[in-house]
């Protein structure tokens, strides 16, 4: 009635406070990385795909992940983490194939995926299945799981 109208006016003649453009800016960028992680096995992924999807310029895009050295770099990171994850904790603690892994982690083929891998982890991806973690360390010390678990805070 008469205190849902007066309400109504009341929100009208009262102008809403200013929205806080770094608040609005962090919400899309945790969008786009959600959408980004749920779809990492898509060979289509890409920023033309997600600027479609959220609406925005190329630019745009191109500067919510500046910091991660741009949308393709955060793509092919956010994949190769995946595929450490596909390695390493087989459910059945069966071997896991390199091809199957590359293919449900996003990447065209096994050639290009294991020089990929090997560039970020330092070994390659069939080391990491044959050995597991355990038996396995990077150079300076690092484990392969201790890069891994860095980049999921990512």
């Amino acid at each position: 009635g008469v205190a849902a109208a007066a309400a109504k006016l009341c929100r009208a003649a009262i102008p809403a406070p200013p929205a806080d453009p770094h608040l609005a800016e962090r919400r899309v960028s945790t969008e786009i990385r959600a959408f980004i992680q749920s779809r990492l096995a898509s060979p289509d992924l890409g920023a033309e795909m997600i600027c479609a999807r959220f609406g925005l310029s190329r630019a745009t895009l191109y500067r919510q992940l500046a910091t991660e050295g741009g949308i393709h770099a955060y793509i092919r990171n956010r994949r190769l983490a995946r595929a450490m994850q596909l390695l390493t904790c087989a459910p059945d603690g069966a071997r896991p194939r390199v091809s199957a892994v590359a293919y449900r982690s996003g990447f065209a083929d096994e050639r290009t995926f294991s020089r990929a891998f090997k560039r970020h982890y330092g070994v390659s991806p069939r080391s990491v299945a044959d050995e597991g973690l355990a038996g396995w360390r990077g150079g300076g010390g690092t484990t392969t799981l201790d890069t891994w678990i860095r980049q999921l805070d990512a």
